[in-house]
């Protein structure tokens, strides 16, 4: 494993967005014990979602869409949306939950660029793991949310509210 003091370094180093200039992503020989060629794909129900694997000479990084927008949110629906993202995210700190940048869709993603590489293998299979319970426990609260065709009175009645609900975030849908 990593020095620890590597792994702070990236963890900080991940909050602005920067990569160390000199790093380079495992290449793919050194993760085929972990990953295969096949997709990985989880299924709960009726409910199927595709992990997406990014690795190239510079970056790598876990993405799989929660939920898609099919139209337009309420005011009401996106603090949900806002509520919901805040949540997940302390829950499952290891996942950053954004929006797609086309904001159709939601997004959850594991982001290891940056990482030392003892690091990037001992956190693919938590990272897997991850997607897999927010497949079993997440995505059908968020089809819920942002699907404007559902009427729903909680949705309508009560609102999630404090300062992280109201603040505009990148990360969070904001029109």
């Amino acid at each position: 494993m990593a020095k620890s003091g590597a792994i702070q370094r990236w963890a900080n180093a991940t909050r602005t967005g920067k990569t160390p200039e000199d790093w380079k992503a495992p290449d793919s020989a050194s993760l085929e014990h972990i990953l295969t060629e096949e997709p990985v794909f989880y299924r709960h129900n009726a409910i199927l979602r595709e992990v997406e694997i990014r690795l190239s000479a510079h970056s790598f990084s876990m993405q799989m869409e929660v939920a898609a927008i099919e139209g337009d949110l309420s005011e009401k629906r996106k603090r949900w949306l806002n509520a919901f993202i805040d949540e997940a995210s302390e829950v499952w700190p290891l996942v950053r939950f954004t929006m797609a940048s086309d904001e159709r869709s939601l997004v959850a993603e594991v982001n290891l660029t940056g990482a030392p590489h003892p690091a990037i293998v001992a956190l693919i299979g938590p990272s897997l793991d991850s997607f897999r319970w927010i497949v079993k426990g997440l995505v059908e609260t968020a089809e819920f949310i942002t699907s404007p065709e559902i009427e729903s009175g909680i949705i309508n009645s009560f609102l999630p509210s404090g300062p992280a609900v109201q603040a505009v975030n990148t990360n969070k849908i904001t029109n």
